[in-house]
């Protein structure tokens, strides 16, 4: 997964505010506050308490997302963890989206949310 001591950024400096969210490919989150504590999540229980139903009819829905094809949704999740591992060394000369070639931590970031969330 993409982690960071609390309070520390990539560049090495962050305000004393600040806490992390790092997201792993198991589909948990850690969220750890700015006094350092830190607790771990599943994605899948806090969007199914945050969205309610909808996230039951996103698995009913046939296709990548509904697990109905299996074959789909394990290229997706090949594919966005491909382009996650390719944010993550900031391979973005191919990447025509200004904010990630901007922000490649978190486009990798986002990425792997979006396999916790087809997972």
């Amino acid at each position: 997964g993409v982690s960071l001591p609390c309070g520390a950024s990539p560049s090495g400096t962050a305000p004393a505010s600040q806490g992390v969210i790092a997201f792993s490919s198991d589909g948990k989150m850690l969220r750890a506050g700015p006094n350092g504590t830190a607790k771990e999540y599943n994605v899948q229980d806090l969007l199914g308490q945050s969205l309610g139903t909808w996230l039951e009819n996103l698995e009913s829905f046939p296709g990548p997302f509904g697990r109905v094809d299996g074959s789909t949704t394990e290229a997706l999740l090949n594919y966005l963890e491909k382009m996650a591992s390719r944010f993550d060394d900031a391979d973005v000369q191919y990447c025509t989206l200004e904010s990630a070639t901007k922000f490649p931590e978190s486009a990798a970031i986002a990425c792997r949310f979006l396999c916790c969330l087809v997972r």
